[in-house]
């Protein structure tokens, strides 16, 4: 694209039409990770344990799953937080 051989219009065509369930959407995390059969799977445990619930309204659909990206920059925090502990437990 940046050489000037793809229009960038057509490699925002593909992106959006890239398939879920794929490394892109691994890398992304949310409902881009999964599969769409995967997401009527989870949708079908849902209405299972909802209907077998005494209390049906309250229980809610798994959370899609963490992207990579996600969990690179969770995984930073924790470990910038725990540097920023040892150096004050040091003074």
């Amino acid at each position: 694209m940046w050489t000037g051989r793809e229009d960038p219009l057509e490699v925002a065509h593909y992106v959006v039409h890239m398939p879920r369930g794929g490394a892109l959407g691994a890398w992304l995390g949310g409902e881009s990770a999964i599969t769409g059969e995967e997401d009527m799977l989870r949708w079908v445990e849902h209405a299972v344990w909802a209907s077998q619930s005494s209390k049906p309204k309250q229980v809610k659909p798994r959370a899609y799953p963490e992207g990579e990206y996600e969990r690179q920059q969770r995984l930073e925090r924790i470990k910038a937080g725990a540097r920023r502990f040892k150096r004050r437990r040091r003074r």
